[in-house]
């Protein structure tokens, strides 16, 4: 989807950083209908705030973990999230999930990660329940297969916030700190240059890889006597999938807790030069 010039004519301007990009949250969009929540609770999760997004037609459930949170998006207003500059999101097209050219997933930096507004080409996205000064959404989010790529309102881990800001933080062994990131591309798409300077630059690390579908594969830091977990949400159709299983399983095999065995996710690493 093509990002028109009115919906981003405004320079994006963000202090400078270490050169290290903080990814705060990542975000799936689902439907009501869809059992992901109720899978995600069922693991023992708990949800540690939920919202609505006025004028851009969304709803979410999200799960805090110490230096990320996990967020379940849905539409629950299709008028206002076509409109304005909300249509820019393409955020119709990823609800269809397998569906879509676009991705159902989205990515979010920290405020002030980005050491350079000129890393990669950025619009501003100014809804009513962001501050005034609006967001940086990356513009090559709207090519075939990428996931939405933005700028988070947040500078603070949610670990770092207060918890009436955050609410609870998962306490469940095994899942309580992301280490690292995989990305499910199909094999139909291949990343953006702005997907993989995020994926170079990011921490917790983004590796990206060519699958049958999209997905996306949280790893989990080790707790003591607990084996390493790792947790994916996947697109085989239309309804998105939970598994969860061991951090040396094949991406999506073998696993302890799921709706459904869907197979391997990915599996084919995309190369990426992290420097």
């Amino acid at each position: 989807m093509e990002v028109s010039d009115e919906q981003s004519p405004n320079p994006i301007n963000q202090k400078e950083t270490s050169g290290v990009m903080e990814i705060d949250h990542i975000f799936a969009m689902i439907h009501p209908s869809d059992r992901v929540l109720q899978t995600l609770m069922d693991l023992g999760l708990v949800v540690s705030y939920r919202r609505k997004h006025e004028g851009q037609g969304t709803a979410n459930a999200c799960f805090c973990f110490e230096n990320l949170y996990l967020e379940l998006l849905w539409i629950e207003d299709p008028v206002q999230t076509s409109s304005g500059s909300s249509r820019g999101l393409g955020l119709l097209d990823r609800e269809k999930g397998s569906h879509s050219s676009l991705s159902p997933f989205g990515i979010a930096w920290r405020q002030g990660s980005r050491t350079s507004p000129d890393e990669f080409p950025a619009w501003v996205y100014r809804p009513s329940f962001l501050p005034e000064n609006g967001i940086a959404v990356a513009s090559e989010s709207s090519l075939p297969g990428q996931p939405l790529m933005f700028e988070s309102p947040s500078s603070f881990s949610p670990i770092d916030r207060c918890e009436s800001e955050r609410g609870a933080i998962q306490s469940k062994q095994g899942m309580r700190a992301v280490s690292s990131i995989t990305i499910s591309l199909p094999e139909t798409a291949q990343p953006s240059d702005t997907l993989r300077h995020i994926a170079m630059q990011s921490t917790p690390s983004i590796s990206i890889v060519s699958g049958q579908f999209h997905a996306i594969q949280l790893s989990f830091s080790k707790d003591q006597g607990v084996e390493q977990r790792s947790l994916t949400i996947a697109y085989r159709s239309n309804q998105p999938k939970v598994l969860v299983h061991a951090k040396n399983q094949v991406f999506g095999r073998k696993t302890e807790h799921t709706d459904v065995g869907i197979g391997t996710v990915g599996t084919s690493p995309i190369g990426l030069d992290r420097g």
